[in-house]
């Protein structure tokens, strides 16, 4: 599985991307990865957010094996899992 974060927007528009591979990470780590992607894709189904001026949009891709799924969310505060996924991507993909 990998799972990609992309952030863009805000008042002046940078673009950031995080990206882990389960593949790459220890059996715990990638369980975890699973665990965090599935509760996204269960909470909020892919599909696109309404726009919002100068709010931050965070593209967030979810590819396996079989599927490819992305959600587009644009809100404040953001969902429960997607803050989850988010953060934990962040400071895996950071090492």
């Amino acid at each position: 599985m990998q799972v990609t974060i992309e952030r863009s927007g805000g008042f002046a528009g940078i673009r950031a991307v995080w990206k882990v591979d389960s593949a790459t990470l220890a059996d715990s780590d990638a369980q975890a990865l699973r665990q965090l992607a599935d509760a996204l894709l269960a909470d909020n189904p892919p599909g696109r957010a309404s726009a919002m001026p100068d709010a931050f949009c965070h593209l967030i891709t979810v590819e396996t094996e079989h599927r490819r799924c992305c959600v587009k969310l644009q809100a404040d505060p953001l969902p429960e899992a997607a803050c989850a996924l988010i953060d934990w991507v962040k400071t895996k993909a950071q090492r």
